[in-house]
């Protein structure tokens, strides 16, 4: 108890690096299942329509049950939450390990997401809880650069595994990893036994989030939605579009990396960002940057070309995610920010399920140049309504000033 207390302590006094290290410990394994699922799936015999279907279906997890898995997080502290999501993961990625029937696979895949959001969710209220301003925008930063690693190491480091070992043991691997993550809960809690205090169980209906009436909350909805409407073309049409226009898989993969260090970037750096630019205005510019980077891809015709607007859609993916999660947080009272947080990551999630659907449309009827021209409008309507929110808010400052004076 001693040893325990101590640590607990320690943590307490400078938890930061801990929990970002936990939080990457657990995003690892499940981005590195993502590509080795659907081979499993294959080597099971299913056809790519029944892998759609089952990916979709576990996907939609995540869509209907965020909002509620936020609720959650102010009901029982985001402590009791990361250890009931990764517990969750960790016998799901052990069932993944030993199973073979596809059905199987299905339930499994969907637990991993529900526990996955459950932790995902968990963590970010915790996070919202903490700082004001930019300085809670920074700590959205460092979470979402923390998901651009694991989504830069998990896919090699499973190839590698499956190559050398077979895909059971990149799934028993994933569940050591899930498990390791679990360190994050004593930090927490540590944590939250100083400064946070959980949902307090009277609290009326009234008094819950209506998103649709918080101009804050449907900002920032609104925009992960759009964002994940139009920038999800870079990952189910762009590589569709470079390999068309004759670039190698190696020349694929290296733009993809560009994107990646990108987010990277401007994650380390969003909260002077914020601070400079201020949130509502630096979405408005990622929806502009994003519309034009998106609409000139049609007529990109070498290497260098591609790389600029790679970096344009890293900056832009790079951006939006913290500062919507930042604006979600700070639009409510601190006993509401889990399902605030909620009701962005189903508005996210949407945009990801639609995406590949409305813009597959576009590009089996008029080619994959038509997908990311209407990936452009969709942007370009984000980026109107990013300048009218930022009309509505300058005129509500001056109205009250005016009823100041």
């Amino acid at each position: 108890m001693q040893i325990l207390d101590g640590f607990r302590k320690r943590a307490l006094r400078n938890p930061e690096w801990l929990i970002y290290a936990a939080f990457f410990s657990f995003q690892l394994p499940v981005h590195a299942m993502q590509p080795i699922v659907s081979l499993y799936m294959a080597s099971l015999g299913a056809e790519p329509s029944t892998i759609g279907l089952l990916l979709g279906v576990a996907g939609s997890v995540s869509l209907v049950l965020a909002a509620p898995l936020g609720r959650m997080s102010d009901r029982i502290a985001a402590s009791r939450q990361v250890l009931i999501g990764g517990m969750i993961c960790i016998l799901a990625f052990v069932g993944l390990s030993k199973i073979a029937s596809l059905i199987g696979v299905g339930v499994f895949l969907g637990l991993v997401m529900f526990g996955h959001t459950a932790t995902v969710l968990a963590y970010q209220s915790a996070v919202g809880s903490d700082g004001i301003g930019s300085e809670r925008v920074q700590a959205f930063g460092w979470l979402a650069a923390t998901i651009s690693f694991a989504q830069s190491l998990g896919p090699p480091a499973a190839g590698i595994i499956v190559d050398k070992s077979g895909i059971s043991t990149a799934f028993g691997l994933s569940a050591v990893a899930a498990g390791l993550s679990l360190i994050g809960v004593p930090i927490l809690r540590a944590r939250e036994s100083s400064h946070y205090r959980p949902d307090a169980p009277g609290e009326s209906m009234e008094r819950r989030v209506v998103w649709w009436r918080n101009r804050g909350l449907l900002h920032a909805s609104s925009s992960s939605l759009l964002s994940s409407l139009s920038l999800n073309v870079r990952l189910s049409f762009l590589p569709l579009f470079l390999a068309a226009a004759g670039s190698t898989t190696t020349q694929i993969g290296i733009l993809f990396s560009v994107q990646a260090v990108a987010s990277l970037a401007v994650r380390s750096q969003i909260g002077g960002l914020t601070k400079r630019f201020g949130t509502s205005r630096m979405i408005t510019a990622v929806f502009l940057l994003s519309t034009v980077g998106l609409a000139v891809v049609p007529l990109l015709a070498n290497l260098v070309q591609f790389v600029v607007v790679c970096v344009i859609f890293g900056l832009a993916n790079g951006i939006v995610h913290p500062i919507t999660m930042a604006l979600a947080a700070d639009s409510v009272p601190s006993h509401q920010k889990g399902m605030a947080l909620g009701i962005r990551y189903s508005a996210f999630r949407l945009g990801n399920v639609a995406s590949p659907l409305a813009l597959g449309l576009a590009a089996g009827l008029w080619g994959l140049s038509a997908a990311f021209l209407a990936a452009a409008a969709i942007s370009a309507v984000g980026a109107a309504g990013g300048i009218i929110h930022e009309l509505e808010s300058d005129h509500g400052s001056e109205a009250k000033i005016v009823h100041s004076e």
